[in-house]
């Protein structure tokens, strides 16, 4: 069985994850873990030993688990791996992050202005058609050279600050986080209608919102949300036969896999 999560932003006071062990349950029976995307904070910061021993720390407890796993980078860690998405099922269900929806990466961020110029002059260099590759290569690359931002404050009320600094001020900020979640399932399921025609799956994180919407597209997109609170997060379980997702609940200070959400057949 495979099981995927995302967006544990370990390292970020936001995160309910302070130490690793807390998700040794979600590996628990698996024979495959997929981390998508958003695991650490690897771009350049104020304090790069920080970053440097939070990521020792991640490859050693990864190592530690004794069965493959695989780590999709994501906006925040976009040198984690060389993996920006990943194909399973013959091809039914595509895991990736979910940046690649918009084309501003974090379209309620301060830098979203900046960053769509950026993302629009790099796009521009290639032919039409744009493969997804060639826009994941765009957009890690915009996005390693991005200075971290309140992931880096270890002040609790600085960080709180610079939390709303980046986020949620102006105040107008929040219609373009609800807007993004609103429009996401719909942004995904277009792109990869356009370059996995086959797929009927999508299993993303990015926005933490967690949920699943079946698009017109007719493809399924699932969000498994984040380890940073209020939304929660679920995780997306895969056999031969079938896709399941369930919620993540946090007991005795670890994670869990909860009650079953919804399930899906998958053709053979």
């Amino acid at each position: 069985m495979i099981r995927i999560f995302s967006d544990i932003h370990y390292g970020d006071k936001a995160s309910g994850v302070v130490d690793l062990k807390q998700l040794l349950p979600l590996f628990e029976g698996t024979e495959h873990v997929i981390l998508n995307g958003d695991t650490i904070d690897t771009r350049i910061g104020p304090n790069p030993a920080k970053t440097d021993r939070e990521r020792a720390e991640v490859t050693r407890f990864l190592t530690s688990m004794k069965l493959p796993v695989s780590c999709i980078t994501g906006n925040h860690d976009p040198d984690i791996s060389d993996l920006h998405h990943l194909e399973l099922a013959n091809g039914q269900i595509v895991v990736m992050h979910g940046d690649l929806a918009f084309d501003n990466i974090v379209p309620w961020g301060k830098d979203a202005p900046l960053l769509k110029s950026q993302i629009t002059d790099a796009l521009a260099l290639f032919k039409e058609p744009i493969s997804m590759e060639q826009k994941h290569q765009v957009y890690r690359k915009i996005s390693k050279a991005l200075v971290q931002g309140h992931q880096a404050e270890k002040n609790v009320l600085k960080y709180a600050a610079l939390f709303l600094r980046d986020t949620a001020w102006p105040p107008w900020r929040l219609i373009y986080m609800l807007n993004a979640w609103r429009d996401m399932p719909s942004k995904i399921a277009h792109l990869i209608t356009q370059e996995r025609p086959a797929a009927r799956y999508v299993i993303t994180g990015h926005t933490h919102w967690p949920g699943f919407w079946t698009t017109r597209q007719g493809v399924t997109v699932i969000n498994t949300g984040s380890f940073c609170p209020p939304l929660g997060c679920a995780c997306v379980e895969i056999t031969q036969t079938k896709l399941t997702v369930r919620q993540v609940i946090r007991k005795n200070k670890q994670y869990y896999p909860g009650k079953q959400l919804c399930e899906f057949a998958l053709a053979h």
